[in-house]
């Protein structure tokens, strides 16, 4: 309650809330899925969170903080109005990813993430839950897995691998890959990357 903290969630709903909380989930997280900000309409929420705190703590750049906000806002809205098209032939693919990370992204975007080469939040792969997966991927068809810098390519790919699937390097942090400086950046990346995979798939 300090001045200057900012809750981020508030106003975000958030996904894959667990009704209890203990290990056997793995690293679930008790208050929600924690990738919000892959949707950029929570992202506006967490900026205007932002510009309201930093005008309680600094009155006089409360213009500047506004103007600021609604510049990056317009910007937001008409590049989430080509994001939005660019995914719109694709609406109810489904994707595999390593963690639910994505599953903002695809909620926003009409995609499906439900299949993780995690068989829960933070834990290793193992090999029947890998085979579980290829299993799956071969029977609906599913050509996309999205990995993340930091995770294991080698298993995405010996996964992908099993049907022709394309693995596709994605990131949820700005700077995570080469061009994504802001994040704008980040998620115009990422769009472009996830819509050539799809379209490139029978």
């Amino acid at each position: 309650g300090a001045p200057g903290r900012v809750v981020a969630s508030q106003g975000v709903q958030l996904l894959d809330i667990p009704p209890s909380a203990d290990r056997s989930q793995g690293d679930a997280h008790i208050a929600g899925n924690p990738h919000f900000m892959l949707d950029p309409q929570n992202a506006r929420i967490v900026a205007a969170h932002l510009a309201r705190t930093f005008t309680a703590l600094d009155a006089a750049g409360a213009p500047v903080y506004e103007s600021n906000l609604a510049t990056w806002i317009a910007s937001l809205e008409a590049k989430l109005r080509e994001w939005t098209a660019a995914l719109a032939p694709f609406k109810g693919r489904q994707i595999v990813t390593y963690h639910p990370t994505w599953r903002y992204f695809c909620s926003r975007f009409g995609l499906e993430a439900n299949t993780f080469l995690e068989p829960k939040p933070g834990i290793p792969p193992s090999p029947p839950h890998l085979a579980q997966v290829i299993a799956k991927m071969k029977a609906e068809d599913i050509r996309v897995l999205l990995l993340e810098p930091y995770q294991p390519r080698k298993t995405a790919e010996s996964v992908a691998s099993h049907n022709g699937a394309r693995v596709v390097e994605v990131c949820q942090f700005p700077g995570g890959i080469p061009g994504t400086v802001t994040y704008i950046d980040l998620i115009d990346t990422n769009v472009k990357r996830i819509a050539q995979a799809l379209a490139a798939q029978p």
